[in-house]
């Protein structure tokens, strides 16, 4: 990550991209929610860059909404399945 690395512009832009997509797969807030086993408040708030969206979230995120944890943050962060650890 640059020097210059800002993270509450990192956060408003998934949050942003959150948003977005949810909406373009038709997911209301709370449905959105009852997949990821959060409440509709914590969706907002991670949509409005209220709190920070975990890793693991972000990566849950991206598969309810059929997208890649790169779509979800332009780019700024790459997830590779593939080299998940296995158990």
């Amino acid at each position: 990550m640059p020097d210059n690395f800002d993270s509450q512009r990192f956060y408003t832009i998934v949050g942003r991209n959150i948003e977005q997509l949810r909406k373009s797969k038709n997911y209301t807030l709370q449905s959105l929610a009852d997949e990821l086993g959060v409440t509709k408040k914590t969706v907002h708030r991670y949509e409005n860059a209220e709190i920070k969206v975990s890793i693991d979230r972000l990566i849950q995120i991206a598969k309810v909404l059929n997208t890649t944890v790169e779509q979800l943050t332009e780019g700024i962060l790459i997830y590779d399945e593939s080299k998940k650890r296995r158990a």
